[in-house]
């Protein structure tokens, strides 16, 4: 959003990951005042096009709904968050529907997992959120494996997104470790090699 004076302007002007970035909502995260309702507040207005409703998106926008009700909740109206919660379990129910299954083994299945796994942590105890979380399982299950490789490297060999999906292994192994359920075979060892090579890459200032 900080490009453009306007999500209208932004729709006439804005490349096709700018409008991606506006419907993940990312830009209510910066700095939560009446200038942010107001835009989130026209966001809800509008009918989602196919973009707002892409499984990459809707993923990222479950984890910055769910951020929100967490680090918010005490500023917000009971409407509001009511509003917000509505918007994650449509969107939760609409991924588990939706996973990017035809990418093959990819990290967007990581994303698409890690976001169920999130809305079920805010419906805990949900029926809904049962679903949500055994299909994340079932997603972590099945790519983790096959796109880290024995010494710990990410299959899709890229440091940016090694780094960036080591949180969301960690993410994996806490789910795991708090129900007491069982990793594939030498998920363990690779998560390891993972995290140690993400050591070697991330700099000393974080960078």
């Amino acid at each position: 959003m900080r490009r453009f004076t306007s999500a209208e302007e932004l729709f006439e002007k804005g490349e096709v990951q700018d409008k991606h970035a506006y419907h993940r909502l990312y830009w209510t995260l910066e700095e939560w005042n009446a200038t942010t309702a107001a835009a989130l507040d026209a966001w809800f207005a509008r009918t989602p096009p196919d973009e707002a409703l892409h499984p990459y998106t809707t993923s990222e926008r479950i984890r910055v709904v769910a951020e929100l009700l967490g680090t918010l909740r005490d500023r917000l109206p009971v409407w509001r968050r009511q509003q917000l919660a509505e918007r994650l379990r449509a969107d939760a129910e609409w991924l588990c529907d939706g996973v990017e299954l035809s990418l093959g083994t990819h990290n967007h299945l990581l994303n698409n997992a890690s976001a169920l796994s999130c809305a079920s942590r805010v419906f805990d105890n949900d029926p809904a959120a049962e679903r949500w979380l055994a299909t994340a399982r079932e997603l972590w299950d099945s790519q983790w494996p096959a796109l880290v490789l024995e010494d710990g490297s990410f299959a899709e060999q890229s440091s940016h997104y090694h780094v960036l999906l080591t949180r969301t292994l960690l993410e994996y192994l806490r789910d795991a470790t708090l129900s007491s359920r069982a990793l594939p075979d030498g998920m363990w060892d690779r998560a390891r090699a993972m995290a140690d090579l993400t050591d070697e890459l991330v700099r000393p200032d974080g960078t």
